[in-house]
């Protein structure tokens, strides 16, 4: 679902003038599922460390892909020396107040992250999708972030007597959202939080914390590439295939346990 050119130019235009006052602030459109930018500083950093750079294809110009109806599934706005996602604030509400915010989803994603897509692209559109695909229903589905871009995920868990989980350090909107908590990224509250939930459904003990503690930083960069590298049609492909996948360790390893 690409922004349509019309959409894209205005974006473009908006992110000029807001550049003017804020020179450190980069901007890089998704064509094709690449990053793509006029920028040479656009490499994009994992949410892991700031390290382990994504390398961004520097353009020239946009004009060819426009042309050849080469237009982006979404635009990702980039600041380097952002401390947190708070930071990234003025320019969503820039963005909010120049563009039709009913037509888009516009929101901070990560410490150097904003975003805008259209507005039928979301986690909460794909968690549908995926329950759908393999047969769970929403109330049985758990929900688990920590920016902005999960709030429409929290909301369609909540709305259908699901569990929402804001991370220790999620963004205060975040946290209001959510309907439990667990503790900050970097003290493995992920891991405990999934762990909680097997141990509600008497599925495995705290081992499996070890478990997922042991992979944490492969799952951080494998969800950081499913998204912000590919368009969602393969995100969705790509992750069904993984969640399978990842059942049949969780099983294999569960099965080894007892």
């Amino acid at each position: 679902d690409t922004l349509s050119k019309q959409n894209t130019l205005k974006i473009l235009e908006a992110f000029n003038e807001y550049k003017s006052k804020d020179p450190n602030i980069h901007l890089v459109f998704y064509i094709d599922s690449m990053p793509t930018s006029l920028s040479k500083e656009a490499d994009l950093p994992t949410n892991m460390n700031g390290k382990s750079p994504l390398k961004t294809k520097v353009v020239e110009s946009f004009d060819e892909f426009f042309e050849n109806g080469k237009m982006p599934t979404k635009a990702l706005f980039y600041k380097k020396d952002s401390k947190n996602m708070s930071e990234m604030q003025p320019i969503c509400d820039f963005m909010k107040s120049k563009m039709q915010e009913k037509d888009f989803a516009i929101f901070a994603s990560g410490t150097w992250y904003a975003e805008i897509t259209n507005k039928s692209v979301s986690k909460g559109t794909a968690l549908k999708q995926i329950c759908d695909k393999i047969g769970i229903n929403i109330k049985n589905a758990c929900a688990i972030g920590d920016a902005q871009n999960d709030l429409e995920m929290m909301k369609v868990v909540n709305d259908n007597g699901g569990l929402s989980i804001a991370m220790g350090n999620a963004e205060e909107i975040v946290k209001q959202t959510a309907n439990s908590f667990t503790k900050h990224i970097d003290r493995d509250g992920y891991s405990e939080a999934v762990d909680e939930i097997l141990k509600m459904n008497g599925k495995t003990q705290n081992s499996l914390s070890k478990f997922f503690k042991k992979v944490k930083n492969d799952a951080r960069l494998f969800w950081h590439k499913i998204f912000y590298e590919t368009q969602i049609d393969k995100v969705l492909k790509k992750l069904l295939s993984n969640i399978t996948n990842v059942f049949k360790k969780i099983f294999k390893f569960i099965k080894g346990r007892f």
